[in-house]
């Protein structure tokens, strides 16, 4: 099971392709998936698309035996993204996973037989443009926070500093609710409240004053003052309009017991990677011949 879990993240921001680099990498993709990522105007955006698409082809190679070169992917209504492919026989249950991205970092998270969301959140100073006003900032997401949560930022003034993690520790949170869900930006994060651990490691979900324990969500500290926020959501209650997701998952009952051991498996640290560790071996040569680093 561990194998299927994983936890990875790039530094986006200190990479430097050069326009030979991208070019190889883009080769390796679909003539839709080029177009995709060529149609960011913006060379970091250009970057990010290029290496969530690379995190989910490492992944599904690594987890589902799958060959990197033939991964096919969509998306559901709700913008999850999901493999395609037929699984192989072996493949972990319920195998699926997440991205995002934000600031420096771009990360994938995957699980089985949980269902995954994943997010990371960038303090102001990685985010494009100005930095607002601390409260004006925090203001802007008034509405989608709680109570008790905004009071636990107001809590920690004057430290802008300790104010600014929290809010990013909670946001990631409900967003990697809201993709675990399904719903993406049509997700209710007004209604949705959380608790965090002491230590920040770990948060727990009120749905409408309701505790809910059958979610568990897990904190991850990265580096530059990044947080991430990882979802295990049970599959019975994702919202997939079309279906096409909820197809690939061949069991969504588990009993409470069952499930409380889902919930509380070890949860992995992020392992930064550089892009050449996400390319098949045989494509290394010729990436390094294309101006890519090695190491």
């Amino acid at each position: 099971m561990a194998a299927s879990r994983l936890r990875v993240a790039v530094d986006a921001g200190a990479w430097e392709p050069e326009p030979t680099e991208l070019d190889f990498l883009l080769s390796l993709f679909s003539s839709e998936e080029r177009a995709a990522c060529m149609a960011f105007r913006r060379d970091d955006d250009k970057k990010r698309a290029i290496i969530s698409r690379l995190l989910q082809r490492h992944a599904a190679a690594v987890c589902l035996g799958l060959d990197f070169h033939q991964l096919a992917t969509t998306r559901t209504k709700g913008g999850k993204p999901f493999v395609k492919n037929p699984r192989p026989d072996a493949a972990p249950l319920n195998w699926n996973y997440s991205v995002s991205h934000e600031g420096r970092y771009v990360i994938l998270c995957s699980e089985s037989p949980a269902v995954v969301g994943c997010d990371v959140t960038a303090p102001r100073a990685h985010r494009p443009g100005q930095p607002q006003a601390m409260l004006d900032f925090l203001k802007s997401f008034r509405a989608q926070l709680t109570p008790p949560e905004w009071d636990s930022i107001m809590a920690l003034q004057p430290d802008e500093a300790a104010m600014e993690a929290q809010f990013q520790r909670l946001w990631s949170l409900k967003e990697a609710y809201s993709k675990a869900l399904g719903l993406g930006l049509a997700a209710p994060l007004g209604k949705a409240s959380f608790s965090i651990s002491p230590d920040s490691s770990c948060a727990s979900l009120c749905l409408s004053g309701a505790e809910r324990e059958d979610w568990a969500f897990r904190l991850h500290k990265l580096p530059q003052g990044h947080w991430a926020a990882v979802a295990r959501a049970p599959p019975a209650q994702i919202v997939d309009a079309h279906g096409v997701f909820s197809a690939t998952l061949t069991r969504t009952d588990f009993e409470p017991e069952e499930w409380r051991g889902v919930l509380t498996a070890p949860e992995p640290a992020f392992a930064l990677v550089p892009v050449c560790s996400l390319l098949p071996t045989q494509c290394l040569d010729n990436y390094e011949a294309a101006g890519g680093d090695i190491y």
